[in-house]
């Protein structure tokens, strides 16, 4: 799953905030907000931002939680968008969704 954030100007124009930019230390985080599904047969058996309630065999809930209190300094008093797409195993892209406007 792929993640991008954006403010939002005072206009309504985006711009991608660069986490490579901003997460510049050693050892941290440079992939940003990505992340990868849970494996299917035992979605809760790793730690993960993820929680997933199977419904059936076939059909779940999956909640990712992008749980930081890098949120609030990044972001705080900010617009921000997010837009999220998903890739297959093949890397076959899904059509993108794009949040409203957030304000932390």
């Amino acid at each position: 799953m792929d993640v991008n954030v954006y403010t939002v100007n005072q206009s309504g124009g985006v711009t991608l905030f660069d986490v490579s930019k901003e997460f510049v230390f050693p050892n941290c985080n440079s992939r940003g907000f990505n992340s990868r599904f849970p494996y299917p047969k035992d979605p809760n058996s790793w730690p993960s931002p993820w929680s997933v309630k199977m419904l059936s065999s076939k059909e779940g809930i999956m909640t990712y939680s992008i749980a930081s209190v890098g949120w609030k300094y990044l972001f705080a008093g900010q617009r921000i968008k997010l837009t999220v797409t998903i890739q297959d195993r093949a890397l076959h892209s899904s059509n993108e969704i794009e949040t409203s406007e957030l304000q932390l």
